[in-house]
């Protein structure tokens, strides 16, 4: 391996890479990272050459250059239910006769076993209950950051990136029912959570006090 130093820009793509279950492309790079995927081809290719990542090429999708996909050439630090996730999610995505309805059942069977796993339960006030979601979602490695009133929560990692990209329907109403689902169980009301993805930079943005309106609930997915 050459030692080239790495720089800053260079460490947030290869922390983003290393995040990851499955090879990623650079669209869905840029669009997590908020660069310009010219800017990102430039660190990539740095760190090619510094032997810290791979690249292969994607299946053929007609004529054309190839699509490149990356990764890690460390093991990637992540939960093995994201490799599950993300083979269903493509699996909803392109078999399923209605996938949205398909990953709509799919969150509330997972969020089943979540609940079961990290204990949830009906919490004495509104605020408690909104706490328990947060710290869930710390424990399934989403990097949540609240607010003070723990309803404006930033979701600072998102464990399925390419898939997120290529369908992001079926990938972020699994995550917003998982919610709606926990807030239910820990007392709240599941009508109040809404997703907004790729807010910003590197983050989604959940709300766990959203009004309780129809338009306001499906902002974010208008065809759920």
């Amino acid at each position: 391996m050459k030692n080239i130093p790495v720089t800053r820009s260079q460490q947030a793509v290869l922390t983003a890479l290393r995040d990851q279950p499955d090879l990623v492309d650079i669209e869905a790079l840029a669009r997590h990272l908020g660069r310009h995927p010219n800017t990102l081809r430039e660190h990539l290719v740095g760190l090619l050459r510094a032997g810290l990542i791979v690249r292969h090429a994607a299946p053929a999708e007609g004529r054309g250059r190839p699509r490149w996909l990356y990764g890690s050439t460390e093991v990637a630090d992540v939960d093995e239910n994201a490799e599950l996730a993300a083979a269903l999610a493509w699996r909803l995505a392109h078999r399923a006769r209605d996938p949205l309805a398909a990953a709509r059942d799919v969150s509330r069977r997972w969020a089943r076993q979540i609940a079961e796993r990290y204990a949830v339960s009906r919490q004495p006030t509104a605020r408690a209950g909104r706490a328990q979601v947060v710290e869930v979602m710390d424990g399934l490695g989403y990097e949540p950051v609240p607010d003070a009133a723990l309803d404006r929560v930033a979701l600072m990692r998102c464990p399925l990136l390419q898939v997120a990209k290529d369908v992001p329907e079926v990938v972020c109403n699994v995550h917003l029912g998982l919610v709606e689902e926990l807030l239910e169980a820990s007392g709240g009301d599941r009508r109040r959570a809404t997703l907004t993805p790729f807010a910003a930079p590197g983050r989604c943005d959940l709300r766990l006090m959203a009004p309780v309106t129809e338009e306001v609930r499906r902002a974010a997915f208008p065809s759920r």
